[in-house]
C-alpha cells in the first residue's frame, strides 16, 4: 500500500468551525494501484472535462486489455460509441520521461490491427461492467469497427507527475499519420481523508492533430498507345503550407548553452553542471529546451533556456528529500529574495529575467547545498 507524505491541506467543517481535518498526500507505490481504481470507478476518468464525454454511459471498462503482443492499461467504450484507453505511468518508472509515448502509439497501431471480433471478445471477456446487450447490437458494432480501423480514440496517459519534456510528442505522433487518435496528457494526485481517497485528475496538454498530407499523382499519358510517358507526384499539407514541420529533437549541451538567455547566464550554468559531475559522478538529461538532475533517483532539478523551477514540496516528497535538507534549502533561497517570495508561496518556476548573476549563481549553489545535505543524511 501507498504511504501517507506530509499534511497540506485542510478541510473545516461549516456547521462546526472547531472541526478540522487534515488531508494527507497520498503516493501511489505501484501503477496497478492506480489501474485497479479507474477500472473499477472509471468516471474518475471519462468525468474529465476536457475529455467531453460527460453523459454518456460507460459500457465496458477492461484493465489489462489484450492487444497482441500488449496490454493495455485501461480501456473503456461508452455509450457513444466512443473507444477511451488510459496508459499509467508514475513519475518512479523511467518510462515517464523517456519512452511513453512511443510506447502508447505502438499500443495504438497494434489495437487497429484487431479484428472486430476479437475486439470485442477481449473487451467482454476483460469488462468489470455487467454484461451489456448492446455490445452485441449491429449497428454499435459497425461504429465501433470503424473506429477500430481509423485509430478514432481518445489516448490519454495519465501520472502522478508528467515531466514537461514529453509534452512534445511531435516525432512519435508522426509516426502513425494514418489515424485520428487525439492524445492527452492528465495528472491524477491523491489526497487521504481518514480511510477515503480523494482524486483530482486534470489534463495538462493535448493534441487534437496530427500533420497529413495530400499525395498528387498527375500521370501524362501517349495520346495514342496510353503509354506512361511521365508521373509527378507532389504533397501538400492540408494548411496549404508546404513546408514539412521538423519534430524537435533532444538539445545537446552545445546548443544548450548557445540557447541560454541572456548569454552572461551560460558560465554560471558551465560551472554548475562542472561541479555537479565532479560530486555527484551525474550527467543531465537533456530535453528539447534544457535539462533536469536526478535527487534520489527522481529527476528533481529543472533548468531552461530562460528559466528554472525551484524544488517544490511535491518534489519534495517525490524525491524523498529529507526535512532537514529542504529546510536548509529554504533558508539558502532566501539569498534571493524574489525567488524565496515564489517558494514560499508554492510555486516553483522562476524566469532569468527575474534574476541577476549573483541571483542565479545562489540558486545554483542551492541546488548543489541541497544534494549534498541529502547525501550526507543518506550516509
Amino acid at each position: 500500500m501507498a504511504r501517507h507524505i506530509g499534511n497540506m491541506q485542510y478541510i473545516v467543517s461549516i456547521d462546526n468551525a472547531n472541526a478540522i481535518r487534515t488531508l494527507n498526500n497520498y503516493e501511489f507505490q505501484k501503477e496497478a494501484e492506480i489501474q485497479d481504481i479507474i477500472t473499477i470507478h472509471p468516471q474518475i476518468i471519462l468525468e474529465i472535462p476536457e475529455l467531453q464525454i460527460e453523459g454518456e454511459t460507460c459500457l465496458c471498462s477492461c484493465r489489462e486489455f489484450q492487444c497482441k503482443p500488449y496490454l493495455l492499461d485501461a480501456l473503456y467504450i461508452t455509450s457513444k460509441p466512443e473507444i477511451v484507453i488510459v496508459e499509467s505511468k508514475l513519475i518512479k518508472n523511467q518510462e515517464s520521461r523517456r519512452v511513453v509515448v512511443a510506447q502508447t502509439i505502438e499500443y495504438i497501431k497494434n489495437l487497429t490491427q484487431m479484428s472486430i471480433n476479437n475486439f470485442i471478445q477481449e473487451a467482454k471477456r476483460k469488462n468489470r461492467i455487467p454484461n451489456e446487450p448492446i455490445l452485441d447490437n449491429e449497428n454499435f458494432l459497425s461504429a465501433i469497427s470503424e473506429a477500430l480501423k481509423k485509430g478514432i480514440f481518445k489516448v490519454i496517459i495519465l501520472g502522478d507527475y508528467l515531466d514537461v519534456n514529453i509534452l512534445h510528442m511531435t516525432e512519435s505522433i508522426q509516426s502513425a499519420p494514418h489515424l485520428y487518435f487525439t492524445l492527452y496528457l492528465a495528472e491524477m494526485h491523491a489526497k487521504c481523508i481518514g480511510q477515503d481517497l480523494y482524486f483530482s485528475p486534470r489534463i495538462m496538454s493535448k493534441t487534437n492533430e496530427v500533420e497529413r498530407s495530400v499525395i498528387t499523382l498527375d500521370i501524362k499519358l501517349h495520346s495514342q498507345s496510353d503509354q506512361v510517358l511521365s508521373i509527378l507526384v507532389s504533397a501538400e499539407s492540408p494548411s496549404g503550407n508546404n513546408e514539412r514541420r521538423q519534430p524537435r529533437s533532444l538539445l545537446n549541451l552545445e546548443d544548450y548553452y548557445s540557447s541560454i538567455k541572456p548569454t552572461a547566464f551560460v558560465l554560471p550554468i558551465k560551472n554548475f553542471l562542472s561541479e555537479w559531475e565532479q560530486c555527484f559522478n551525474d550527467s543531465p538529461n537533456m530535453g528539447i529546451r534544457g535539462f533536469s538532475l536526478k535527487l534520489n533517483g527522481v529527476a528533481s532539478i529543472f533548468i531552461y533556456d530562460n528559466n528554472l523551477r525551484l524544488v517544490s514540496q511535491r518534489y519534495k516528497e517525490k524525491a524523498g528529500i529529507s526535512d532537514i535538507a529542504y529546510a536548509d534549502y529554504g533558508k539558502a533561497l532566501q539569498q534571493v529574495p524574489r525567488a524565496y517570495d515564489i517558494f514560499a508561496s508554492g510555486r516553483s518556476e522562476i524566469n532569468f529575467s527575474e534574476l541577476s548573476d549573483s541571483d542565479l549563481q545562489n540558486l545554483l549553489i542551492a541546488y548543489v547545498k541541497l544534494a549534498e545535505t541529502q547525501s550526507d543524511s543518506e550516509s
